[in-house]
C-alpha cells in the first residue's frame, strides 16, 4: 500500500544560507512509503520521526492525521483496517478510500502547551521536569520548535474566513504576524529587514482569507493596509535590530511567531480539540460539546450555557480511568461511549455517533495524561501506541536522561550488585541503555551498557556475536541468570527496576499553571485535616449491635426524629479492662489515625465519616453489611454474577487507587471490610475504615493486626525478621489481591495464620506468589492479564507490585469489551450455597455454640496432621492483655475441600456438639469466619506418641501394665457413652486417643477425631458408606466390602477397639497382617478373605493372655458375636483392680 505523509520540515532541503527566498517560504514537503497492509501506523510514525530527525524524547508530542477526513489515526491500527474503519464512519469519503487509493497522512505535533503566562503577576514558563540542581529544560528542542513553527505557519496561511471569523480585527492581527514572519526571514537569510521587504511581498505572509479580501478592496483601501503594515514594520525595526545584533537563534523567532498566534483572540483554539457529542450524552448534565487542551483540561459545554464560559469538568491529574464501549440500538445504529472516571469516584459517559470520533477524544486525553501526569501509564489500550505497551510490559523506561536514571537507582531500597534500569535511548530509536549497579559498598557505582542494532538485529554493544535478536524481549530472555551464551554479564535482567507510578523525569511536562510547584502530586497530611462534625448523643438511639472486631465494637444508631437517618458508631473496647498500658496507647493512637484518615478522604467508594460522638467514630451505614457476608447468605438465585463480581472489584480497585494517588496506606484491606451499599442490579461497594491497624505484639513491638494471607511478605517472619509494622501502599496491594480472591470465592475467607509463626508450606506459598488459588472468573481466558496482575501483587519484592491504576485499567477494559464472561456457578467449589449451609448450621441450628473470632486467635504450632485435616495449637486472647486460652483447632485441608469432605466436616461439628463425657475431647466452639473446629487443648499429645516415648526411654511394658489397663477401661467407657448417644466413631485408633492429666500423676485418656463419625436414628443400627480414604487395618470385615454393601455397625467400633488395644500393648506399633504388609484399595478383597479365614493380628509379646483373650473376642467375624462395650468395661474394671 502506498502511503504519502505530509511533513512540516523544509530544512530537509538545507535551506539555510540560500539566496532563494521561495525556499524560505515553503512550509511542508512529502514522504512516500510503500508498505504492507499489515503495517501499523505506529511504524509509520517512527519512520517519519527518524527522517525528520525528531529526538525520541519528543516523539510523544506527535501524531498522524488523515488528510482526507481530518481525523487522527489510531497507532495500533493496520493500514488496511484504517481504510475500512474510516469508510464505515464517513460514507461520504468511501470513494476516496478504494483499494487503489493512497493513504494520505500528516505528521503533526498534536500536543502543545502554552509557552508562558502571567500568574499572580509572575511570569511562568512551561518546561520539562528537572532535578532541583538543574536548570529548567524547555518543553521542545530547537528542532521541534522549528517543526511546530512551520506547522502553525502553514495552518495560519491556509486558514479560511471561517477560521478567522471570531477575530475582532483579522487583518490587523494578521499584519502583526506578517511582521514577525519578516523578522524571521531576516534572521534566517542573514540580511537586513529592508532587503527582505524588497524580496517578498507582505501579502504572501497573510492568511488565505485576508489575501482574498485584499483582492476585493479598491486601490485606496489596499494603500491604507500597506501603510498600516509599514507602520508596524517601522515600530518593530529597533527591536529587530536588537535581536539580530544579539545573535538570537532562529528558534527564538519561531517561538515569538507561535506565541503571537496564541495571543490572537480568534486563534486561541489552536491548542484545543473540540468534539461534538450526541444530545444528552453525559450522565451528569445536558452536554453537547467537549473541549480538550493542555492548559484547560477537559471542558464541557452545554447548549443552554454561554459558549465562551469555561465549565471545566476535570484536569488530567484528576483522571483515573478511561475506556471505550461500542453499542448498537434496536435500529442497528452504532454509538460509541467514552467513559471517564475521576479520582473522587465520579464519572462521565460521552456518546459519539462514530467510533473514530470517540477514539480521537480518547487518544487526545491519553496523550495529555502521559505528558503531564504519568509518562509510563496509559489510560486506554485501544488508542495507545503498541510500542509503548510492549516497552512497559518489559519494564523499560522511556527515553529518560542518564542523570534521572541514576537518581531513580539511588532511590531504591536494598540495592544489590547487578540491579539495573532499562531505558530507551534519547538519541536513537534503535538503541537502549541498561544502567547497572556494579558496586554498592561503600558507594553506589552505576555503569551504562548499550544495546544497539547491527544490520537490523539487536544485541549488546561491542559484542558482534550477540546481534541476532529481532526485538528487545528476545534479547532480555537470552540474558536471564546473569549470563548470555554461557558467559557472565554484569546486569541481572531479573532485577530490572520497574517504572514507578507518576515518576518525575524529563518526560514530564510542567505547565505554566503548575510551574510554581513543579507539578507535585496532591499531598496527604493528617495534621492539616479538616474539622469533623460532633454528633450529639441525645439525638440518636441504639438500634442494633452489628458485631465486634479484634479491638472494636460496632453498633447501629437511629436518629430520634428521623428514623431513616442511620449511623454506625464504632469504638475501641473498654481499655480499662486491659492491664497493658503500652498496648492501650498503641491501639488508641492507631484508632485516632483512622479517624483522621477518613476526614481527609473524598471518594464515593470509601466509607464516609459522619462525625464523632465522644470517643466513637460515626460512619455511614451500608445496608448489606460486608460483601463477603452478603455473598455467603445471598442464596442460589441466578444472575449475571460474572459482571457483578467485576463491577464490585472495579469499585474496590478504584478506592485503592485513590488511596495510592493520595499517598495513603489503608492497612486493613480484607473481604469483611468491603461494605455493600447496593446489591442490584449492579453492586455498589465502599472500602470500610481501617480501624485499628497496629497493636503491641508479644515481643513488645508494634505489629500489624492483619493475619496471613492478607498480610504482605515483608511483614511476616519468613526468611528474615519483618522490617516494619506500619502499613504501606505496597502492603495494601498484597492484601488487595487476597481480598479479590476472597470475594470471587463467594465470600469464603481463606484460613488465617499468625504472620510470625507460619508453617513451612505457607512460607513456600509466600515465596512463590501462590498464596491462594486464583478464582476461575479471574483466571479465565480473556481476563488472564488480570490474574497475572494479581500474582504480581503477591511478589515478595514490594517494588515489583503493580500500581492499582494498572489493575483498574484492565478491569475497565474487560467490563467495556464484548468478551463474554465465564459463568460462575453457585455449586462450584466454595459456593454460596455451601457457605450458606455451613453458616446456617452454626448460626441457626447451633445457637448455643461458642464463636471464636479468627482475629483473636494466634497460631502457635502444628499438633498433628491427617489425610482430611490438620490440628494446630492456637492462643485465644480476646482482651489482648497476654492472658490467653490455649485451644486446639482442626482445619480441613485445602486438597480435601470438596462437597463430601465439607459434609464430613460439618457432621463432625454436629457430632461433637451432642457429646459431653470426661473421656471424650470437648468441643469448645467454632472459629469464624474460617469455620474451623475449636476443641480443648491437651498438652500431652496422643497415646501412641506417649508409648513410643516410653519405649525409647527403656521403660518395660510390664511396668506400664496397670496404666494400660486403666486406659483400656476408660476407652471402653467413652465408646459405651458414644453408643448410648447412637454415634458410630468409625476412626477409633491409638493416634486418636489423647492424654490428659489430673493432679501430678493421674493419667486419663480422651477420644478424639470425629471426622468419620455418624449419628444413627433410633430405627437404624448400621450406616452404609463408601469413603474413598479410610484406615483399613482398623476396620471390621463388613466395612471392607467393595460390592456396594459396605456397612458400619456399633459392633464395627468394637473391632477397631480391639485393634487399638493391640497397638497399646505393642508400644504403639502399626497393625500389620503378615501376608499384606501394605494394604491398597485393590487389596481390600484379599484382606477380607484373610479375615474370613480367621487370620488375625498376632498376640503382642508383652500382652497378658487375659487381655488378648478380650481383644480376640472383639475380632469375631460376625458382628453379633463380638463382645459388647458394657462387658468390656466390666472386665477391664476387674482386671485393673486386681
Amino acid at each position: 500500500m502506498h502511503v504519502t505523509v505530509k511533513i512540516y520540515n523544509p530544512s530537509l532541503s538545507n535551506r539555510f544560507g540560500s539566496t532563494n527566498i521561495q525556499r524560505f517560504l515553503e512550509n511542508s514537503t512529502f514522504l512516500e512509503y510503500d508498505e504492507s497492509p499489515s503495517t501499523t501506523f505506529d511504524t509509520i510514525l517512527h519512520k517519519c520521526a527518524v527522517q525528520c530527525k525528531i529526538n525520541p524524547t519528543y516523539l510523544n508530542l506527535f501524531a498522524l492525521r488523515d488528510s482526507n477526513t481530518g481525523y487522527w489515526v489510531k497507532f495500533r491500527s493496520r493500514l488496511d483496517e484504517h481504510r475500512h474503519s474510516v469508510g464505515l464512519d464517513r460514507n461520504s469519503t468511501t470513494d476516496l478510500l478504494d483499494a487503489n487509493s493512497d493513504i494520505k497522512l500528516e505528521f503533526r505535533i498534536r500536543f502543545t502547551f502554552k509557552s508562558d503566562s502571567q500568574i499572580d503577576g509572575i511570569s511562568c514558563q512551561a518546561h520539562r521536569y528537572s532535578a532541583h540542581s538543574e536548570a529548567l529544560k524547555p518543553v521542545m528542542s530547537d528542532q521541534v520548535i522549528e517543526y511546530l513553527f512551520y506547522q502553525c505557519r502553514d495552518d495560519f496561511l491556509n486558514s479560511s474566513e471561517k477560521d478567522t471569523a471570531e477575530m475582532s480585527d483579522p487583518l490587523g492581527a494578521s499584519l502583526g504576524v506578517a511582521v514577525l514572519d519578516m523578522l524571521r526571514l531576516a534572521r534566517e537569510m542573514d540580511c537586513d529587514l529592508s532587503c527582505i521587504k524588497s524580496l517578498v511581498s507582505f501579502k504572501k505572509l497573510l492568511p488565505r482569507a485576508c489575501r482574498a479580501n485584499l483582492s476585493k478592496m479598491n486601490f485606496c483601501n489596499r494603500y491604507r493596509v500597506e501603510r498600516r503594515f509599514m507602520y508596524y514594520l517601522r515600530h518593530f525595526s529597533p527591536v529587530c535590530r536588537t535581536w539580530l545584533a544579539s545573535q538570537c537563534s532562529p528558534a527564538y523567532f519561531y517561538s515569538k511567531y507561535i506565541r503571537n498566534l496564541e495571543l490572537i483572540a480568534g486563534l486561541k483554539s489552536m491548542n484545543l480539540e473540540n468534539y461534538d457529542l450526541l444530545p444528552r450524552s453525559s450522565t451528569n448534565e445536558d452536554c453537547d460539546k467537549i473541549t480538550v487542551g493542555a492548559d484547560c483540561g477537559i471542558v464541557k459545554y452545554s447548549s443552554a450555557s454561554d459558549y465562551q464560559s469555561v465549565n471545566k469538568w476535570c484536569d488530567f491529574k484528576e483522571l483515573t480511568d478511561m475506556n471505550l464501549q461500542v453499542r448498537q440500538n434496536s435500529e442497528a445504529e452504532t454509538t460509541c461511549i467514552v467513559k471517564l472516571s475521576k479520582l473522587d469516584g465520579t464519572d462521565c459517559n460521552l456518546s459519539f455517533k462514530s467510533v473514530v470520533e470517540a477514539e480521537n477524544l480518547a487518544s487526545c486525553i491519553d496523550g495529555y495524561y502521559r505528558l503531564h501526569v504519568d509518562p509510563h501509564h496509559y489510560l486506554c489500550k485501544d488508542v495507545c501506541s503498541p510500542s509503548l505497551v510492549e516497552h512497559l510490559a518489559l519494564n523499560c523506561h522511556g527515553p529518560i536522561t542518564c542523570s534521572f536514571s541514576e537518581m531513580i537507582i539511588n532511590q531504591q531500597a536494598d540495592l544489590q550488585t547487578g540491579d539495573c534500569l532499562l531505558r530507551r535511548s534519547q538519541d536513537s530509536y534503535d538503541e537502549y541503555f541498561i544502567n547497572t549497579v556494579i558496586n554498592t559498598n561503600p558507594d553506589v557505582i552505576v555503569k551504562n551498557y548499550k544495546l544497539d542494532r547491527v544490520n537490523g538485529l539487536l544485541g549488546m554493544f561491542g559484542d558482534n556475536a550477540s546481534h541476532r535478536y529481532q526485538n528487545l524481549s528476545a534479547l532480555l530472555n537470552a540474558c536471564r541468570g546473569n549470563q548470555h551464551d554461557g558467559q557472565e554479564i554484569p546486569f541481572n535482567v531479573d532485577r530490572i527496576i520497574l517504572p514507578k507510578s507518576k515518576q518525575k523525569t524529563n518526560l514530564l511536562i510542567i505547565r505554566c499553571m503548575d510551574a510554581s510547584n513543579q507539578g507535585q502530586p496532591m499531598e496527604f497530611n493528617l495534621l492539616s485535616s479538616p474539622q469533623t462534625l460532633v454528633l450529639k448523643e441525645r439525638d440518636y438511639t441504639f438500634h442494633q449491635h452489628l458485631g465486634s472486631g479484634r479491638f472494636t465494637d460496632v453498633n447501629l444508631h437511629v436518629h430520634r426524629n428521623n428514623p431513616d437517618l442511620k449511623i454506625v458508631l464504632k469504638q475501641v473496647f473498654d481499655m480499662n479492662q486491659r492491664h497493658d498500658l503500652g498496648q492501650k496507647q498503641v491501639i488508641d493512637e492507631s484508632f485516632q489515625e483512622s479517624i483522621s484518615l477518613l476526614i481527609c478522604l473524598k471518594n464515593v467508594h470509601i466509607v464516609k465519616q459522619m462525625g464523632t460522638m465522644g470517643t466513637q467514630i460515626g460512619l455511614e451505614y451500608a445496608p448489606f453489611r460486608s460483601i463477603t457476608n452478603y455473598l455467603q447468605l445471598a442464596g442460589n438465585e441466578q444472575g449475571p454474577w460474572g459482571s457483578w463480581f467485576l463491577y464490585a472489584l472495579w469499585q474496590l480497585t478504584h478506592a485503592c487507587n485513590y488511596l495510592e494517588e493520595m499517598g495513603c496506606a489503608h492497612g486493613n484491606i480484607r473481604g469483611r471490610n468491603v461494605l455493600l451499599c447496593q446489591a442490584s442490579p449492579q453492586p455498589f461497594v465502599k472500602l470500610g475504615d481501617p480501624g485499628v491497624r497496629t497493636c503491641l505484639g508479644r515481643n513488645r513491638v508494634s505489629e500489624p493486626v492483619l493475619p496471613a494471607p492478607w498480610l504482605a511478605y515483608e511483614f511476616c517472619r519468613i526468611d528474615s525478621e519483618p522490617l516494619s509494622s506500619f502499613p504501606t501502599i505496597d502492603g495494601d496491594k498484597w492484601s488487595y489481591a487476597t481480598t479479590v480472591c476472597e470475594i470471587c470465592c463467594w465470600g469464603v475467607s481463606p484460613e488465617p495464620f499468625n504472620a510470625y509463626s507460619l508453617s513451612a508450606e505457607m512460607k513456600e506459598k509466600y515465596r512463590t506468589a501462590s498464596v491462594i488459588p486464583i478464582p476461575e472468573i479471574i483466571a479465565a481466558n480473556g481476563v488472564g492479564e488480570l490474574g497475572a496482575l494479581l500474582r504480581q501483587c503477591w511478589n515478595p519484592y514490594p517494588p515489583k507490585r503493580p500500581p492499582f491504576k494498572q489493575i483498574l485499567r484492565e478491569l475497565g477494559t474487560v467490563l467495556s469489551s464484548d468478551y463474554i464472561l465465564p459463568s460462575v456457578s453457585p455449586s462450584n467449589g466454595n459456593s454460596r450455597g455451601e457457605s450458606r449451609n455451613i453458616t446456617n448450621i452454626i448460626g441457626a441450628s447451633m445457637p448455643d455454640l461458642r464463636k471464636y473470632r479468627d482475629d483473636n486467635l494466634t497460631f502457635v504450632k502444628q499438633l498433628g496432621e491427617g489425610h482430611f485435616g490438620h490440628v494446630d495449637l492456637y492462643h485465644h486472647d480476646i482482651q489482648r492483655n497476654g492472658q490467653f486460652e490455649r485451644v486446639a483447632i482442626k482445619s480441613l485441608r485445602r486438597s480435601m475441600n470438596n462437597p463430601q469432605s465439607r459434609s464430613d466436616f460439618r457432621n463432625e461439628i454436629e457430632t461433637m456438639r451432642r457429646i459431653d463425657h470426661k473421656y471424650i475431647v470437648k468441643l469448645n466452639g467454632v472459629a469464624e469466619p474460617s469455620l474451623r473446629i475449636v476443641m480443648e487443648y491437651l498438652p500431652y499429645g496422643s497415646l501412641s506418641h506417649f508409648l513410643r516415648g516410653q519405649r525409647d526411654s527403656g521403660i518395660a511394658l510390664q511396668q506400664l501394665s496397670g496404666l494400660l489397663l486403666r486406659f483400656s477401661f476408660q476407652i471402653a467407657q467413652g465408646m459405651l457413652y458414644l453408643q448410648e448417644k447412637r454415634v458410630i466413631h468409625r476412626d477409633l485408633a491409638l493416634r486418636n486417643i489423647l492424654l490428659d492429666k489430673e493432679g501430678s500423676n493421674c493419667w486419663n485418656i480422651k477420644i478424639s477425631d470425629f471426622g468419620l463419625s455418624r449419628i444413627l436414628s433410633e430405627d437404624r443400627d448400621y450406616y452404609t458408606g463408601n469413603p474413598d480414604e479410610f484406615p483399613a487395618q482398623w476396620y471390621a470385615p463388613e466395612c471392607l466390602r467393595l460390592d456396594g454393601r459396605r456397612t458400619f455397625h456399633f459392633e464395627s467400633d468394637v473391632w477397631s477397639y480391639g485393634v487399638t488395644l493391640w497397638e497399646m500393648f505393642s508400644y504403639g506399633a502399626r497393625p500389620t497382617y503378615e501376608p499384606l504388609p501394605n494394604i491398597t484399595l485393590r487389596q481390600l478383597t484379599q484382606l477380607q478373605e484373610l479375615l474370613k479365614d480367621n487370620v488375625r493380628l498376632s498376640q503382642p509379646e508383652h500382652c497378658p493372655n487375659e487381655v488378648f483373650h478380650l481383644i480376640s473376642r472383639c475380632w469375631e467375624y460376625e458382628p453379633q458375636q463380638r463382645v459388647k462395650f458394657d462387658e468390656l468395661c466390666r472386665e477391664f474394671d476387674r482386671l485393673r483392680n486386681e
